[in-house]
C-alpha cells in the first residue's frame, strides 16, 4: 500500500509539471526562448546541432511546517521555468498536503486567493511558528550543547528567520554560543567574518578531539574526588605510558604575549590543508574562577600566608584560574609598579568579562622558605590577596596535594618543599534545635546574625574597537612618567615681597607609625627623581593626610611661604563659561593628568624656596608641589598654552582635567589623536573616561549652611535651563533657614 502512494504522489508531481509546461508553451515560443520542457521552439531551430533536454526540477510538498523555506524553493522553481505571475498559485496547489491543503481549500471555496502574493502572506501567518522572543533575541541565547555541526544547523535555522543582521554582530553571537574550550580557541584569531569563525570552530574542534590519552591535571591530588573517612591515603600509582600524541600545538599564556602563534600543518582538517591561517593581532585572554574572584575560602582549597616586601599576604592555589593575580589594592599598598597593557580580557566563572587594570613584574614572593619571582595581572579580587594559577603549578611537573591534611609537595630546581596550608576560618552556624532548646531552657545567651554581602561582579564594558587601538597606541601616555617633564616657558616662579629674609619653620612631631610612612614616601620621591637632598635656607614642615584609600597624602605647609608670595593676576576660568562652549556636542573624553602638578618644572633659582624637612633630612623639590600659592594659576596657564590650538573648538581644560568634546564620532577620535599626542603629559588611566555621550561630575555633600548657600549660588546658572527649579532646589533652600541644617534623604 505505502508503494502504491508513492508511485501515485510521483505521477501528481510529474503531471503538475508537464501541466506548467503546457501552459507556457505559447507564450514561450512567442518569446523565442526555449519552452520549459526543454522543446525547441521556432526561434532556436538550428542554432545548435545538438539540444540536450535540461533535467527537471522539482520542489517539495508543503504540509504545513517551515513556511518561509517552501516559499522560497517555490519562488526558485518558478524562476527556473519562467512561471508568469497568474499561473503561480495554480500550479503551487498541487504541491499542498495535510492541513496545508485543507486550509486551501477553504479559502479557495470564499475566493480569497487572488494571487501569489496574497497567498504567501497568508501562507505565512497561517503556519508561522509563534514565540514569545524574536528570531534575533533567541539567536543571541543560542548555547553549544553538542558538536560545532549541530550547533552550526541550529544557528543558521535561527538565521534565516532574521532579517539581514550586521556580520560583525553574526560573528559575536555565534562566538559568544560556543563552548568555552573552543571559544578560547578561536577568539584567538579574531575572526571577521561568520564563515571565518564557522571554519575555526570546526578545526579547533577536531583538534581537541584528535588529542588522545585523558588530560592529565595541572597537579596530582593524593585523595579521591570522593575520600573514604576510613581508609588511609596510599601514594598514586604509576600511570601506564600514555600513546604518542599527534603533533598539534596548545597555544600556551607566553606564547599569547609574544603575539606569534605559528600553526603546524597537522593542525588543519583535510579538506583545508591547502590554505594557510595568520594570526595577525592576538588580544590578550585569561580566565578566573569565580570562587577565587569572591575570596572564598573553604576546606576544599588551599591558602597559604606569604610574604611580598616582608608584607604579608594571603595566596590562594585555584586550578580554576589560568594566570596569576593581585588584588589592586594590594598592590597599591605593596608599592608595586602597575605596568599598563594594552586590552587584557578575563573571563569570571560566572561568564562575565572584566579587564585588567595592568601587571606587576617580577613579584618576588616567599612561602615558607620558598623564595619565588612572577608576574601578577591585577584585577579587583575580594578578601584574598594573591591567586595562583595553572600557568605556573604546571611548571612543577608532578606534585602531591591532600586537602584534608592541607598539604602540597612539589620540586622545585632539585629541592623538595612540602608546604602547610592555612586552617578554614568558617564561622559555623547555630542549628534551629540548639536555639530552641537554650530559649526553653532559659540558658543566658546572645544570638547574632551574620550575613556576607559579597559585592556583585561587575563586568566592565570594553571600549569600541577602533578606540580601543587608539588608546593602544598612545600606552605611553598611561605609564609612570620616568625622570623629569621638559622645561616649559610657564615652569613655576616664586616671587617673594621685598626684604624677606629665608623662612625657616621647625618641624612637626609625628607619631611613630607616620615616621616609617614617610620615609617611605620620600624614599618613593627620590627614587622617582622628584625631589633631591638641600642644603638651602629655606624649610617648610611636612604634613601626612589619609586618603580615602586608606593610603597617605604627602602634603608640605607652605603657608608661611604664601605669606610672603606676591599673588598672580590669572584669571581661573569659571564652569558656567565652559558650559558655554559644549552646545552641538555629541561625544565626550575626560583626561585626568596624573599628579599633575608634579608635571611641571620650577625655575632653578626658586628651587631652594620650596625645600621641606622631615625627622630624617632635608629636602626639596624639582618640580612644582601642591599646597602653593600660585600653583594653580601656573598649571592652568600651562594646559591652556599646551592646548592653545584646540582650545574652544574640541578641548576644554580647568585644571588637571582635560574634556574632548566631538558632534561626531569620527571627528572625536581624530580629536582625541590630537590630545594624546606627543605633549609630553601623563593621565591616569583608572579616572580617564573616553568616548561616553555624558560625563558624570557629582561634588561633596554640604555639611554646613555656608557650603550648602555655595552650592546653591553655582548651581543657579542652570535656573534658565531646569524647569521649576525652584521647586526642585526647595529641600536644599529649607536647609538655610535658622536652626533648620539636618540633612536628609530628600536633599
Amino acid at each position: 500500500m505505502a508503494s502504491q502512494q508513492l508511485v501515485i504522489q510521483d505521477l501528481v508531481t510529474q503531471v503538475a509539471t508537464l501541466t506548467a509546461g503546457l501552459l507556457l508553451l505559447d507564450v514561450s515560443r512567442s518569446k523565442g526562448v526555449q519552452d520549459p520542457m526543454g522543446f525547441p521552439t521556432a526561434s532556436s531551430k538550428g542554432s545548435s546541432p545538438l539540444r540536450h533536454k535540461p533535467v527537471p526540477v522539482k520542489f517539495g510538498h508543503f504540509h504545513g511546517d517551515v513556511p518561509k523555506a517552501w516559499i522560497f524553493q517555490a519562488d526558485r522553481y518558478f524562476d527556473f521555468y519562467g512561471i508568469i505571475k497568474e499561473e503561480k498559485l495554480n500550479i503551487a496547489s498541487f504541491y499542498l498536503d495535510g492541513k496545508a491543503l485543507e486550509w486551501y481549500r477553504r479559502l479557495y471555496r470564499n475566493k480569497q486567493l487572488s494571487d501569489w502574493t496574497i497567498f504567501t502572506e497568508k501562507l505565512r501567518s497561517r503556519f508561522r511558528k509563534w514565540h514569545v522572543q524574536s528570531p534575533v533575541g533567541r539567536l543571541s541565547k543560542l548555547r553549544q550543547t553538542s558538536t560545532v555541526a549541530e550547533f552550526q544547523s541550529r544557528f543558521e535555522a535561527l538565521l534565516n528567520e532574521t532579517n539581514s543582521l550586521p556580520e560583525w554582530y553574526l560573528v559575536e553571537v555565534f562566538l559568544s554560543g560556543l563552548r568555552f574550550d573552543i571559544l578560547s580557541s578561536v577568539t584567538i584569531h579574531q575572526p571577521t567574518t561568520l564563515d571565518q569563525a564557522i571554519t575555526l570552530a570546526h578545526m579547533h574542534e577536531q583538534r581537541i578531539l584528535s588529542e588522545k590519552g585523558p588530560i592529565r591535571p595541572a597537579f596530582a591530588c593524593a585523595q579521591p574526588i570522593l575520600p573514604n573517612p576510613s581508609s588511609p591515603t596510599l601514594p598514586a600509582a604509576p600511570s601506564p605510558a600514555l600513546p604518542t600524541r599527534l603533533p598539534f600545538k596548545r597555544l600556551t599564556t607566553a606564547e599569547i604575549q609574544k603575539d606569534e602563534i605559528a600553526l603546524p600543518e597537522n593542525f588543519v582538517p583535510d579538506d583545508l590543508l591547502a590554505e594557510e591561517l595568520q594570526c595577525l593581532e592576538v588580544q590578550k585572554h585569561s580566565s578566573i574562577s569565580y570562587h577565587a574572584l569572591a575570596g572564598g575560602v573553604s576546606s576544599n582549597t588551599l591558602c597559604f600566608t606569604g610574604h611580598v616586601n616582608d608584607s604579608p599576604v594571603q595566596v590562594l592555589f585555584d586550578g580554576g584560574s589560568i594566570d596569576n593575580f593581585i588584588q589592586s589594592r594590594v598592590a597599591k599598598f605593596l608599592q608595586l609598579p602597575i605596568e599598563p597593557i594594552p586590552r587584557v580580557s578575563v573571563m569570571v566563572g560566572s561568564g562575565q568579562r572584566l579587564s585588567c587594570d595592568g601587571v606587576c613584574r617580577q613579584v618576588p614572593l616567599s612561602i615558607q622558605g620558598c623564595n619565588l619571582t612572577m608576574d601578577f595581572y591585577v584585577l579587583p579580587l575580594h578578601g584574598l590577596d594573591l591567586v595562583i594559577g595553572v600557568s605556573w603549578l604546571a611548571t612543577l611537573g608532578p606534585v602531591v596535594t591532600d586537602y584534608g591534611a592541607r598539604v602540597f609537595e612539589f620540586t622545585l630546581n632539585n629541592h623538595r618543599f612540602t608546604w602547610q596550608g592555612d586552617l578554614p576560618t568558617d564561622i559555623q552556624p547555630v542549628q534551629l534545635h540548639s536555639i530552641r532548646r537554650m530559649m526553653a531552657t532559659d540558658a543566658i545567651s546572645s544570638f547574632f546574625h551574620l550575613e556576607l554581602v559579597a559585592e556583585p561582579v561587575m563586568a566592565t564594558d570594553a571600549p569600541p574597537p577602533d578606540l580601543g587601538d587608539l588608546l593602544d597606541t598612545f600606552v605611553g601616555v598611561f605609564q609612570n612618567p620616568q625622570g623629569l617633564p621638559p622645561t616649559r616657558p610657564q615652569d613655576h616662579v616664586i616671587h617673594l615681597l621685598a626684604g624677606v629674609e629665608p623662612l625657616n619653620v621647625k618641624p612637626y612631631r609625628y607619631p611613630y607609625f607616620q615616621k616609617h610612612v614617610m620615609e617611605q614616601l620620600v624614599s618613593d620621591m627620590l627614587r622617582k627623581g622628584v625631589i633631591r637632598p638641600s642644603t638651602s635656607p629655606f624649610s617648610s614642615p611636612v604634613l601626612l593626610v589619609r586618603k580615602k584609600d586608606e593610603t597617605w597624602r604627602f602634603c608640605v605647609d607652605y603657608r608661611a611661604l604664601n605669606a610672603v608670595t606676591v599673588r598672580d593676576r590669572f584669571l581661573i576660568p569659571t564652569i558656567d563659561e565652559l558650559f558655554d562652549e559644549l552646545y552641538g556636542a555629541q561625544f565626550f573624553s575626560k583626561l585626568d593628568l596624573l599628579s599633575g602638578y608634579h608635571q611641571i618644572r620650577v625655575r632653578p633659582e626658586d628651587l631652594k624656596k620650596i625645600a621641606f624637612r622631615t625627622h630624617d633630612g632635608h629636602y626639596e623639590f624639582l618640580v612644582m608641589s601642591f599646597g602653593l600659592s600660585n600653583a594653580p594659576s601656573t598649571f592652568q596657564a600651562t594646559m591652556n598654552d599646551v592646548f592653545r590650538p584646540f582650545l574652544r573648538r574640541f578641548v576644554l581644560v580647568f585644571f588637571d582635567d582635560i574634556l574632548v568634546y566631538s558632534p561626531s564620532w569620527s571627528e572625536h577620535l581624530e580629536h582625541l589623536r590630537v590630545v594624546l599626542q606627543d605633549h609630553k603629559l601623563v593621565a591616569k588611566r583608572s579616572k580617564c573616561v573616553f568616548g561616553q555621550q555624558s560625563v558624570d561630575y557629582l561634588g561633596p555633600q554640604p555639611r554646613s549652611m555656608k557650603e550648602v548657600r555655595g552650592f546653591l549660588g553655582l548651581a543657579g546658572y542652570y535656573l534658565r535651563f531646569i524647569y521649576h527649579y525652584a521647586s526642585v532646589a526647595a529641600p536644599l533652600t529649607d536647609l538655610l533657614r535658622k536652626d533648620a541644617f539636618q540633612w536628609s534623604p530628600e536633599q
